[in-house]
């Protein structure tokens, strides 16, 4: 009868048990997460179980041989099983992280927020899988040193080149994060005005009022001042009518009522005053001051329109006549 080796009898019992460990383990702590999940409205522990699935047979096996080797004591295979080992857990570690950031991303994604948000986890995404190369090949016995200052030249040499487009995506960040304006928002920024149409990662789209795009890039955005007229709460104007210096004084009493019923009957609108205001040298100038109680820009266009056409139209019912700029020349006979 042929008798086996004992250093092979325990490798394979070693193994087999260690395995078995190991599986029993992973299910145990699967089981575990599924019922407190059920206990829970939060989402997080089913990310632990998902994450705790991805854990395929070959890493067990790989854990299960490392185990078994290092009982007999084979360094030599001890050592490559390691290595493998090693890539498995850098591999599972990226999963890992990559899955916590995403749900963390998606956890606090909205609309406002999807693009820069979207972005900024494909960079991290990054970041995380050089970071854990980096630590990988260091692990491996690679010098770095070498390979570190290689990237450092090479990165400072490529940010050189690309400051300019560097300096727009970090000012992209900015507004998506500070949000001092968004897409639709009406906004003013040096000498043009014009409705927010997109924000992209190096610039900014606007719509004039003539219907004309404007390209901004984001970096002189973020230093330009910025007046965003979508936050206004309500939006303040004034109005100036004239008069002719011979209208009656029945009438000069009158128009303030005239004025005061046109502003008060128009929804949204909040009266601050209305006065007889000026003795200019070619009219007598009302002045009425009142709040549109939103800050569209195009309802209040639409309700300065509106005024206008009715302080038209009710100053010729009352046979008021606008004054226009004249002058009245007295000519002395010696």
């Amino acid at each position: 009868m042929y008798n086996l080796n004992p250093d092979i009898i325990k490798f394979i019992l070693t193994f087999v048990g260690s395995f078995l460990i190991l599986y029993l383990v992973k299910t145990f702590i699967v089981v575990r997460l599924k019922n407190l999940s059920k206990k829970t409205s939060n989402k997080f522990d089913d990310l632990l179980i998902d994450l705790v699935n991805r854990l395929h047979i070959v890493f067990y096996i790989s854990l299960s041989l490392f185990i078994a080797f290092s009982i007999i004591n084979i360094p030599q295979l001890e050592k490559i099983v390691s290595y493998i080992i090693l890539v498995n857990v850098f591999y599972y570690g990226i999963i890992f992280s990559q899955g916590i950031l995403k749900f963390f991303i998606e956890k606090n994604i909205n609309a406002d927020n999807k693009h820069s948000l979207s972005l900024m986890h494909k960079i991290l995404n990054f970041v995380i899988v050089v970071f854990a190369v980096l630590l990988l090949l260091q692990n491996f016995g690679v010098n770095l040193t070498s390979v570190i200052a290689g990237l450092g030249v090479t990165g400072i040499a490529i940010a050189f080149a690309l400051q300019n487009i560097l300096g727009d995506i970090f000012a992209y960040f900015t507004i998506h994060f500070d949000k001092p304006f968004k897409e639709g928002d009406f906004i003013n920024v040096g000498e043009e005005y014009g409705v927010v149409k997109k924000i992209g990662i190096k610039s900014t789209r606007i719509e004039n009022l003539l219907g004309d795009e404007i390209v901004f890039s984001n970096k002189d955005l973020t230093e330009a001042r910025v007046h965003n007229y979508k936050k206004m709460e309500k939006r303040r104007n004034t109005l100036t009518v004239g008069v002719e210096y011979d209208t009656d004084i029945s009438k000069l009493e009158k128009i303030k009522e005239i004025l005061n019923d046109i502003v008060k009957d128009i929804q949204d609108i909040e009266i601050a005053n209305i006065v007889f205001d000026e003795l200019s040298s070619s009219s007598l100038n009302f002045t009425v001051i009142y709040y549109v109680l939103d800050g569209d820009y195009n309802k209040h266009l639409n309700i300065k329109d509106h005024i206008n056409f009715e302080i038209i139209k009710k100053f010729k019912e009352n046979n008021i006549n606008f004054a226009f700029p004249s002058q009245t020349v007295y000519v002395r006979k010696e």
